[in-house]
C-alpha cells in the first residue's frame, strides 16, 4: 500500500477505546506508525500502543494525552505529531461529545464547548497536518459525524449542528485539496457495540437494536474496516462523501 517509499503515519484521536482503538489497530496492520491520542486516560492509550507493538513489532507508536475541548489541547496534539513523526499522512478525528439538553436551556458556553470538541478540533488538526500532505501529494482526512449528521436529534441541537458542520468542513476540504492527492470523507456510524457497556443501559441497548434492520449493534472493527479502505490506495477515488454504516437504521 505504501506508494510513497517512506513510513506512513496515522494520527487517531480518541484511540484509547471503542472505534478509535479499532481504527488505530487497523491502520497499524496496514503499515502505519500510529499516534495514539486520548483525552485523559493514559493507561488505555498505553494499552493500545502496547498491543500495536506486540502484534506489529516494526510499528512505531507515540502516545499523546490532550484535551481537545480547548485550542491549547489541539496544539499539544499537533506539536507531538510533528515532533514525533514529522506530521501525519492519515488523520482520523474520532473524538466527540454528545451531551443532552433542552434546546431553550442550552447556554452559549455549552454550545461553544460542543462546537470546540466536535467541529473546531477537527478543523484545527486538519489545518495543521494538511500542509505536509500537500507537500507529499498524498493524505487522508477521515472525520466522524455519527447519525447526528443525518437528522436532527431531540435534546441535541448543539450536537446535531456541530456534526452537520463536520460534514460541510469535510466536503470543503475534499474539493480544495483533491488535486494534491489529499482526500477527505466523513463516516456516520449507527449504534455500535462497546459504547453501551453499562448494565443500567440495557433498555437503551434494546431500544437501539430495535431500530436496526440487521437486528444487532455494529462493531468497532466494522467501522475500522471502512477507515482502512478510505486510508488505502484503493480508496483514493472516494472523496467528499458522507458514508453511513448503520445496519440500515437510516436509509
Amino acid at each position: 500500500m505504501n506508494t510513497l517509499d517512506r513510513r506512513l503515519v496515522a494520527v487517531v484521536t480518541g484511540a484509547g477505546q471503542n472505534i478509535g482503538k479499532a481504527c488505530a489497530l487497523r491502520l497499524a496492520s496496514m503499515g502505519f506508525d500510529v499516534l495514539v491520542h486520548g483525552g485523559s486516560n493514559h493507561s488505555r492509550c498505553e494499552s493500545v500502543a502496547t498491543e500495536i507493538t506486540r502484534r506489529f513489532p516494526d510499528r512505531r507508536t507515540e502516545i499523546c494525552i490532550a484535551d481537545l475541548s480547548s485550542p491549547t489541547g489541539c496544539q499539544r496534539l499537533i506539536e507531538v505529531g510533528i515532533q514525533a513523526f514529522g506530521g501525519a499522512d492519515v488523520l482520523v478525528n474520532c473524538v466527540a461529545v454528545r451531551p443532552e439538553a433542552v434546546y431553550t436551556e442550552i447556554s452559549l458556553d455549552e454550545w461553544s464547548s460542543v462546537f470546540q470538541t466536535n467541529l473546531i478540533a477537527p478543523f484545527l488538526l486538519s489545518q495543521a497536518f494538511i500542509g505536509g500532505m500537500q507537500e507529499r501529494q498524498w493524505g487522508r482526512i477521515i472525520n466522524f459525524a455519527g447519525m447526528n449528521a443525518i437528522a436532527g436529534y431531540h435534546r441535541r441541537a448543539h450536537v446535531s449542528a456541530s456534526k452537520h458542520g463536520v460534514v460541510g468542513l469535510t466536503k470543503a476540504i475534499a474539493r480544495e485539496f483533491a488535486r494534491e492527492g489529499v482526500t477527505a470523507n466523513v463516516i456516520s456510524p449507527g449504534p455500535i457495540r462497546g459504547q453501551y457497556d453499562d448494565p443500567e443501559l440495557r433498555h437503551h441497548i434494546e431500544t437501539q437494536i430495535a431500530k436496526v434492520p440487521t437486528g444487532r449493534l455494529g462493531t468497532s472493527e466494522e467501522i475500522a474496516g471502512l477507515v482502512g479502505y478510505l486510508a488505502s490506495q484503493e480508496g483514493a477515488f472516494c472523496n467528499g462523501q458522507l458514508l453511513s454504516i448503520n445496519g440500515g437504521a437510516a436509509t
